[in-house]
């Protein structure tokens, strides 16, 4: 990532040691070269498949999901500008949000009924303050490649759109 006065590049690192441990680690423990039954191995191909998706083109898709969702998600996030196929992003520079590590996840807290609140605990590593920046004196969304996590803030942009507004201005 290189980050400007105006703009932020964003560029995918894959994972490419955590990938040859994991593979290599299925190749000689499970020896799904040894002569075997084929659906086992089968099943040891899928995992290494997965594993790729995992660790290779997960960055890629993230992009690519930041651009997409970027004027869906309007004022509530930071504009990605240009993508080149999830490469590069380009995207406009926020200010670093410097909010204890949970402050956000406690204002949703309040908004959201108790049922809603338990579903968005799977995105609490997404919705950790580190993933917000100040953009014009308004805390947006500054990471949001996880499409599920999009689609509920969707749901509910209402109260997102009420709890950032809580941060706002910059603090």
């Amino acid at each position: 990532m290189l980050v400007t006065k105006t703009y932020t590049y964003k560029v995918p690192k894959p994972r490419v040691c955590d990938f040859m441990k994991d593979v290599s680690l299925v190749i000689f423990n499970k020896r799904i070269f040894a002569p075997k039954g084929r659906t086992e191995r089968t099943k040891a191909l899928q995992f290494i498949r997965d594993r790729y998706s995992i660790f290779i083109t997960a960055g890629w898709e993230k992009n690519r999901t930041e651009a997409k969702r970027s004027n869906v998600l309007a004022e509530m996030a930071v504009k990605t500008r240009f993508s080149f196929w999830g490469f590069v992003n380009i995207q406009e520079t926020a200010i670093p949000s410097k909010l204890h590590f949970g402050a956000i996840i406690d204002a949703l807290l309040t908004e959201l009924d108790f049922e809603t609140y338990n579903f968005s605990a799977r995105f609490g590593h997404a919705l950790k303050s580190r993933n917000f920046g100040f953009q014009q004196g308004r805390l947006k969304f500054v990471d949001y490649g996880n499409d599920a996590l999009c689609q509920f803030v969707l749901q509910h942009r209402d109260t997102f759109t009420r709890t950032l507004a809580k941060f706002s201005p910059q603090p």
